[in-house]
């Protein structure tokens, strides 16, 4: 079965057949979609109907909430990690928090703790953790398929065992009348995959082949599935990483909530991807030491990210 092509000529992946299990033909034809996806564009839509719409909208509800409230008291949420807590550029277009470990109840409580009422903070926690944990099993769903496609499904255990996540939720802020658009610059993600849930409201652009931008149109009910740069060096390169941006001319808000997962300890891409026909392009690195290095020396970097951050860490640290 064929993938289906969003308005925006996106494949469109169904991942809600109850029976998609390894080794069915289900499961071999969506995983044939995930690699064609993967491979030719960097980024997917999908419908995963075990998340249901009560646990997304409640979601976005806290999340409105939450951004309602000053600048100054979301700007209390400072974890010990340069990547996580709330950030957001001087005109406030862009306001981004993320959130360590948020399939860990202790870790979403230490964020509501700070934000919500003490009738309200155990609600929002439970979804909060209900939703990361149902999108991380996408995550664990779509990597075991790009490694049984790639022939190297032994190291899926290790890799899945060694996933980090982070969960962002994002505002951009309705445009000004003298503002041609708000949003957040072009960008790849250094996450191993990244999976976002956004409100109705579009604003996602990613570059095409032939270097122009192509606004996505997001089904409501769908999540937007991104390749990182750390599943396109564990693959090699036969997976690429989109830059993509976001552009709102809405006088709406959007909101989004993103479930990054990175590699933890050292990313390699296995021998068997490895051979004179696809050298390797990567020297093996820490997936979250470079998102650390983005951070605390402020790297801005559209194109080649991957390498340019790793010659910097090279001329920061030389081994």
């Amino acid at each position: 079965m064929d993938s289906q092509l969003a308005p925006s000529n996106l494949p469109l992946i169904d991942f809600s057949n109850g029976n998609l299990r390894p080794g069915t033909n289900i499961w071999i034809s969506t995983s044939k979609q995930v690699k064609n996806a993967l491979e030719n564009h960097g980024i997917f839509l999908a419908t995963y109907d075990k998340i249901s719409s009560e646990i997304k909208n409640s979601f976005h509800l806290a999340l409105e909430e939450y951004h309602d409230l000053p600048k100054e008291q979301k700007g209390q949420f400072t974890p010990d990690k340069p990547y996580l807590g709330y950030l957001a550029d001087q005109h406030a277009t862009c306001e981004l928090t993320a959130i360590g470990d948020p399939t860990s109840m202790e870790a979403i409580e230490g964020f509501t703790n700070l934000f919500f009422s003490s009738a309200k903070k155990d609600y929002v926690s439970a979804i909060m953790q209900s939703y990361s944990k149902q999108v991380a099993e996408l995550h664990e769903v779509i990597i075991r398929m790009a490694c049984e496609c790639y022939g190297v499904v032994e190291y899926y255990e290790s890799l899945r065992e060694s996933l980090a996540y982070i969960c962002r939720v994002n505002k951009y802020r309705a445009a000004k009348l003298d503002e041609k658009n708000v949003g957040l610059a072009p960008h790849t993600d250094l996450s191993f995959m990244t999976i976002v849930h956004q409100n109705q409201v579009n604003g996602l652009e990613v570059m095409s082949n032939d270097g122009s931008w192509i606004p996505v149109d997001i089904p409501p009910s769908a999540f937007t599935v991104f390749a990182g740069d750390a599943l396109m060096a564990w693959s090699n390169g036969r997976i690429r990483s989109v830059l993509h941006r976001v552009t709102i001319s809405s006088e709406l808000p959007r909101y989004s909530i993103g479930l990054f997962c990175y590699k933890k300890g050292m990313l390699e891409a296995p021998e068997q991807l490895v051979d004179e026909h696809h050298p390797l392009l990567f020297k093996p690195f820490d997936n979250l030491e470079l998102v650390s290095l983005v951070y605390t020396e402020r790297v801005v970097v559209v194109e080649d990210k991957l390498k340019v951050l790793l010659a910097l860490k090279e001329s920061i640290c030389p081994s």
